[in-house]
């Protein structure tokens, strides 16, 4: 290949672009390879609490947010859900949804998103179920 003509100019500069967006994504955590199945991934993003008090329960998910360091933007208690932006090296998104999961138990599911990019990597949801954990005095249990 040759950078002499106008082709192999725009040829040389595209592979250069490569070679420095390669060389810059070698530091970036890739949050977006999906889990082994969707099931695991949903076992990943959900707890059931015993418990049956809806608005105890996202008025703690908002507690553990902000413990985490994200800024509450949205709660709606009618559709028994919340969501907080993180500025870290990110903009990370989290929304967590709550709904009855059987007689005293209720499902806490959490999705998170850098930008606009799902968020596939267990560790951030770990944090927030034991947050949420913590300050609920409950034990999380897998969701079934």
């Amino acid at each position: 290949m040759s950078c002499k003509t106008a082709r192999g100019l725009r040829a040389c500069a595209a592979a250069l672009a490569l070679l420095a967006v390669a060389a810059c994504q070698s530091d970036l955590r890739d949050f977006s390879q999906p889990p082994e199945s969707a099931a695991k991934l949903a076992a990943i993003r959900s707890r059931v609490f015993a418990t049956d008090d809806k608005r105890k329960t996202l008025r703690a998910a908002i507690a553990a947010l902000q413990q985490l360091g994200f800024v509450v933007d949205r709660a709606d208690f009618a559709a028994a859900s919340v969501s907080a932006a993180k500025a870290d090296q990110y903009l990370l998104r989290l929304t967590v949804t709550v709904a009855p999961a059987s007689a005293g138990r209720l499902l806490v599911r959490a999705v998170a998103r850098y930008d606009v990019t799902p968020v596939l990597d267990a560790e951030p949801y770990e944090k927030f179920f034991t947050t949420l954990s913590h300050i609920l005095e409950l034990e999380a249990h897998p969701a079934e």
